[in-house]
């Protein structure tokens, strides 16, 4: 859980993160990473859209009329601590025929980035380790988080609902950033970023193909992103 806020703006970070922990982020390259770079923008959805039907009956669970937690406006962004597992490579890459990328960076340089977004929004950031819980499990908890929290608890008590899912999807091994705003609710929010300040290095999918590494190197070094900061994967590459 996080520490209580006491103030009406800033950013917490889960006790059991570190700064220096290193966060991974899996996008399709067209039009999400490349749209990415060119606005300098990160993408913060609102839970009711985010596409995975599990997250939309956890919502549902949470925010239905009559919630405490109904007129909070909550946004999401997720990165992963998992770095060299195949199959988050093909969740995105459709058999290969998608090129993928990989941006790294840590928590200490999202937090930086967050900082600068929620100090004249009065607006308030968590990062925190997603927990996986039998189905169970999270029916009891959205019970409970329902009728909880007033005044400063509530952006706490959603935050740590956000970061609950079905142990099913406990190997995304996600951690999850999440921007909390008192007013002006949209389906998304855009939090300003300098890309070579954020992200430390890219990494391509090991299935992208020559022609589309090379447009897509050509475009990370416009950005900043020299070849001592872009590699391609070698997970397909034959032992030596």
């Amino acid at each position: 859980m996080f520490a209580s806020p006491k103030s009406k703006s800033g950013v917490w970070v889960d006790e059991d993160l570190v700064e220096s922990q290193v966060l991974y982020r899996y996008m399709q390259w067209e039009p999400f990473g490349q749209k990415m770079l060119e606005q300098r923008k990160l993408f913060f959805c609102a839970p009711y859209k985010w596409t995975d039907p599990y997250e939309n009956w956890w919502c549902e669970q949470l925010f239905r009329d009559g919630s405490k937690l109904a007129d909070v406006n909550a946004y999401g962004w997720c990165t992963t601590t998992a770095f060299g597992d195949e199959p988050y490579w093909r969740m995105y890459d459709h058999s290969g025929t998608v090129p993928v990328v990989r941006f790294t960076t840590t928590v200490r340089r999202l937090v930086g980035v967050l900082r600068e977004y929620v100090a004249p929004r009065k607006a308030k950031a968590y990062i925190g380790r997603v927990a996986y819980h039998p189905s169970v499990g999270l029916r009891k908890e959205a019970l409970r988080l329902r009728d909880l929290g007033a005044g400063a608890q509530l952006s706490r008590n959603v935050a740590h609902a956000l970061m609950l899912k079905r142990t099913a999807f406990r190997f995304e091994s996600e951690i999850r950033a999440t921007i909390i705003e008192p007013e002006n609710k949209q389906d998304h929010r855009l939090v300003d970023f300098e890309p070579t300040k954020l992200i430390t290095n890219v990494m391509l999918a090991p299935s992208m193909k020559a022609v589309d590494e090379q447009r897509i190197r050509s475009f990370l070094a416009r950005a900043g992103f020299g070849d001592d900061k872009v590699r391609h994967s070698s997970i397909y590459s034959s032992p030596r």
